[in-house]
């Protein structure tokens, strides 16, 4: 069954000291897709886990935290849907 699917490109977000979401369970569920899909020869598109190292659910976070989260969502959708631009310099 799971040898003739395509699954979209995943990417998980997690922190590691948060306190509403146990950041277990998204190693877990990344970790079962990866198992159970990651190994077909049709699935090419990436199965990812981002953790965040000392934060929480989401408020508290400094700007520079917010900002890496940020690029990395932003990189990861241009990269998946295979976006690219050209930088004019002026």
């Amino acid at each position: 069954e799971g040898e003739s699917v395509q699954y979209p490109a995943t990417l998980l977000l997690t922190a590691d000291h948060d306190d509403r979401v146990v950041p277990s369970h998204s190693f877990k569920f990344i970790s079962e897709l990866q198992h159970q899909i990651g190994k077909c020869s049709k699935q090419t598109n990436p199965l990812m886990l981002r953790v965040q190292t000392n934060v929480g659910h989401g408020s508290g976070k400094s700007l520079s935290k917010v900002i890496d989260e940020y690029t990395d969502i932003i990189s990861f959708l241009f990269q998946s849907m295979d976006v690219s631009f050209k930088v004019r310099l002026h």
